[in-house]
């Protein structure tokens, strides 16, 4: 396939698409500013609708270079007229509630520029492009959440937040900068980054970071961000241990001690912080003596006990593919699955998702980028949001789906290794 014209600059836009509300609360929270929400200010939707509208600009030009154009890709392409398709047939058989609108229009907003984003990011010649801006976006998420959570710390801030998002949205941000730098540093030789990123005093600066990292999402209090980086450190490390490379392992072993000797010195010194402490008391909650204590669940034991009571009363067909069968949705992937179309449409998007997940595990050193990306929303979306906002979600997906598709240029093979700079 010829190369997408402008190919540098294509993965920053894909990455910017695929993380907008991320990176605009982000840059907000780098600037010190704070947003206050549309009726302050349209800014936030004018910038999520104009990168949407280049983003189908640039798919629609990767397509216009493909010499035969899959059926996926076509189907990509059309995926609003689709969902819009959907909609009508619930609205007309009163399969719609008040906020189902709401939802189509963030699922055409979010969903659909995003799954795009991954498609386009699955050629090789965007993907090779990706280890520089992956870079600069790991500094620029840390140090938002960083200075949000120092100024918390330091009482300069009675918000967690940032930007003006909550203090989960910066958990989760700073756990998804996380996963990025810890790919970076176990696994950099498979990600074609540029030369700044291999040299010995970034890859200081990354480890170094680390620690820090950790701190700022713990001091958000966001306890889904904090499994996030577990399930990261987990995941990552078991490719590096699964690489059997000597330099893989050996990478990993010092992350563990870093982040061990490091962690334990720094939190036993915050938790005598009485705002730290609060917060850290905060993270760790919901375990109980005997299991999950729910009363330290931020209500979500009362939202999953409303979402099971909307399942028995529609277990097959569910709500529609925008309703949930109340207000608002149940924060759980798999409750809001089955609340909008049954154990059917539970199913079959779970082998969905189940399939391209195993698909990018076959070649885990190609995609170990999108692997940390996955984690990212994978995990979120277990207790926070709708998958129908979650970009992130919809650009692993799009990415899956056409990597390695006859006719479309996808990651070449790369050292079986998967040692890292």
């Amino acid at each position: 396939m010829t190369e997408v014209r402008g190919a540098m600059f294509v993965p920053a836009i894909c990455v910017i698409v695929a993380l907008r509300p991320e990176i605009f609360f982000s840059v907000l929270g780098v600037l010190g500013l704070s947003y206050e929400g549309s009726d302050s200010s349209p800014v936030y939707q004018v910038f999520l609708i104009v990168l949407a509208g280049v983003m189908v600009v640039v798919y629609v030009q990767m397509l216009s270079r493909l010499k035969a154009v899959p059926l996926r890709l076509l189907l990509l392409l059309v995926m609003p007229l689709i969902l819009a398709s959907v909609y009508a047939f619930d609205s007309a058989t009163g399969r719609t509630e008040v906020v189902s609108q709401l939802s189509f229009r963030m699922a055409i907003v979010f969903a659909y520029p995003s799954v795009l984003a991954g498609a386009v990011c699955a050629q090789e010649r965007v993907r090779e492009k990706l280890g520089g801006w992956l870079g600069a976006l790991i500094w620029v998420l840390s140090a938002a959440v960083i200075s949000s959570s120092y100024g918390y710390l330091v009482g300069e801030s009675e918000d967690r937040g940032l930007g003006g998002a909550s203090y989960q949205t910066a958990g989760y941000i700073g756990a998804l900068a996380f996963n990025l730098n810890l790919a970076c540093l176990l696994h950099g030789r498979v990600l074609s980054m540029p030369v700044w990123m291999t040299r010995k005093w970034y890859r200081i600066a990354a480890l170094v970071l680390l620690p820090v990292q950790v701190f700022g999402v713990l001091l958000t209090g966001a306890r889904g961000a904090t499994v996030a980086m577990i399930v990261g450190l987990v995941v990552l490390g078991g490719l590096a241990m699964h690489a059997r490379s000597k330099g893989g392992v050996g990478r990993f072993f010092l992350v563990l001690a870093v982040l061990l000797s490091v962690g334990g010195v720094g939190l036993s010194r915050l938790s005598s912080v009485p705002t730290a402490g609060r917060v850290l008391e905060r993270v760790f909650a919901y375990i109980g003596d005997s299991g999950v204590d729910w009363e330290g669940t931020s209500g979500r034991g009362d939202v999953y006990g409303s979402a099971f009571e909307a399942i028995d009363e529609s277990p097959f067909f569910g709500y529609g593919l925008f309703s949930w069968g109340s207000e608002s949705y149940p924060h759980n992937l798999f409750l809001e699955l089955m609340l909008n179309g049954g154990v059917l449409y539970l199913g079959v998007s779970v082998l969905i998702i189940g399939v391209l997940m195993v698909k990018l595990l076959r070649s885990p050193f190609e995609n170990v980028v999108v692997i940390a990306f996955a984690i990212y929303p994978l995990v979120m979306l277990q207790f926070s949001g709708s998958y129908w906002t979650a970009g992130s979600f919809w650009f692993v997906l799009g990415y899956a789906l056409v990597v390695g598709v006859q006719g479309v240029r996808g990651v070449e093979p790369s050292r079986a290794d998967g040692s890292g700079v």
